[in-house]
């Protein structure tokens, strides 16, 4: 989201409060932002500014690790299926993890939320909790929890908790196979 702002340029610097024109919202921020890292770019590396989303999308995977969160989600149900089903549920995972995560994190919003990181926590070995305090006007503020664990590929996020409710318990109260 910094990176939408970053790249947004002097239109929020000039920003009138006074002003009737309506402000664009994060995610007409973050496409804007998108077109122009297109139009720095070669035309051989992005075609479209979903292929970029599509590849900032793959590099926070990255940090995520699927498929434990698979598990705290369908537990055995997730080891019954062979390997194409479990990548097909991860994705599916994925996907609706980073739409929730776009709506806790303000993208929807007009104006993004002020967030303050809180200092990590050590919750066991190997295992690390982040929480980032999201305050928005008019509005109760909210947490987002990261839950890490470190494995073989390092610290890797296993959980993401909103106010106390765990991403993979919603999901299992929502019924999601």
């Amino acid at each position: 989201m910094l990176l939408a702002f970053v790249l947004a340029g002097p239109g929020l610097a000039d920003w009138n409060p006074f002003s009737y024109r309506p402000l664009p919202n994060s995610l007409d921020m973050m496409e804007a932002g998108l077109y122009w890292l297109q139009d720095m770019s070669r035309p051989t590396e992005a075609g479209d500014p979903a292929t970029l989303l599509g590849a900032a999308q793959e590099l926070a995977a990255r940090q995520f690790d699927f498929a434990e969160m698979a598990w705290y989600t369908a537990g055995f149900d997730y080891l019954r299926k062979d390997i194409l089903a479990r990548s097909h549920y991860q994705h599916r995972l994925q996907d609706r993890l980073f739409a929730e995560l776009a709506r806790s994190l303000g993208m929807y919003d007009s104006l993004p939320p002020d967030m303050r990181v809180l200092p990590p926590l050590s919750t066991g070995v190997g295992r690390g909790l982040i929480s980032v305090l999201m305050l928005r006007r008019h509005r109760p503020p909210q947490r987002l929890d990261f839950h890490l664990r470190y494995g073989a590929q390092g610290w890797r996020i296993v959980d993401v908790g909103n106010n106390g409710l765990l991403f993979s318990a919603y999901l299992r109260q929502q019924g999601f196979r």
